[in-house]
Protein backbone atom coordinates (compact mmCIF):
# COMPACT_ATOMS: atom_id res chain seq x y z
CA UNK A 1 0.00 0.00 0.00
CA UNK A 2 1.03 3.05 -1.24
CA UNK A 3 0.70 6.60 1.16
CA UNK A 4 0.98 9.77 -1.11
CA UNK A 5 1.03 12.08 1.95
CA UNK A 6 4.74 11.17 2.28
CA UNK A 7 7.35 12.79 0.39
CA UNK A 8 10.85 11.57 -0.24
CA UNK A 9 14.39 12.29 -1.79
CA UNK A 10 13.96 11.85 -5.69
CA UNK A 11 16.66 12.65 -8.31
CA UNK A 12 15.65 14.60 -11.31
CA UNK A 13 18.29 12.63 -13.04
CA UNK A 14 19.01 9.27 -11.51
CA UNK A 15 22.16 8.21 -10.67
CA UNK A 16 21.47 5.28 -12.42
CA UNK A 17 22.05 6.94 -15.75
CA UNK A 18 24.46 10.10 -14.29
CA UNK A 19 22.70 12.17 -11.88
CA UNK A 20 24.36 13.44 -8.67
CA UNK A 21 23.48 13.75 -5.43
CA UNK A 22 23.81 17.70 -5.76
CA UNK A 23 21.02 19.85 -4.52
CA UNK A 24 20.02 21.13 -7.69
CA UNK A 25 19.15 17.77 -8.86
CA UNK A 26 16.59 16.62 -5.73
CA UNK A 27 13.59 17.32 -5.17
CA UNK A 28 10.27 16.01 -2.98
CA UNK A 29 8.08 13.06 -5.06
CA UNK A 30 5.73 10.85 -2.98
CA UNK A 31 6.70 7.45 -2.93
CA UNK A 32 4.59 6.32 -5.99
CA UNK A 33 5.54 8.78 -8.34
CA UNK A 34 8.99 7.93 -7.51
CA UNK A 35 9.25 4.58 -7.50
CA UNK A 36 7.27 4.91 -10.88
CA UNK A 37 9.69 7.16 -12.63
CA UNK A 38 12.33 4.66 -11.47
CA UNK A 39 15.80 5.67 -13.99
CA UNK A 40 13.46 7.13 -16.39
CA UNK A 41 14.56 10.78 -18.06
CA UNK A 42 11.83 10.46 -20.40
CA UNK A 43 8.66 9.28 -21.82
CA UNK A 44 6.21 8.64 -24.71
CA UNK A 45 4.01 11.53 -25.20
CA UNK A 46 0.42 9.96 -26.11
CA UNK A 47 -0.59 12.57 -28.28
CA UNK A 48 2.48 13.14 -30.74
CA UNK A 49 4.08 9.78 -30.15
CA UNK A 50 7.19 11.35 -29.69
CA UNK A 51 9.71 10.99 -26.15
CA UNK A 52 9.40 13.58 -24.26
CA UNK A 53 12.20 14.75 -21.85
CA UNK A 54 10.34 14.46 -18.40
CA UNK A 55 8.85 17.30 -16.93
CA UNK A 56 12.14 19.21 -13.88
CA UNK A 57 10.28 20.78 -11.59
CA UNK A 58 13.64 23.40 -11.33
CA UNK A 59 13.27 24.89 -14.89
CA UNK A 60 9.67 23.91 -15.88
CA UNK A 61 6.41 25.65 -14.96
Amino acid sequence: MYVLGILEIDHIIPKAVGGTDAEENLWLACSLCNNYKGTQTDALDSVTQTSVTLFNPRTQQ
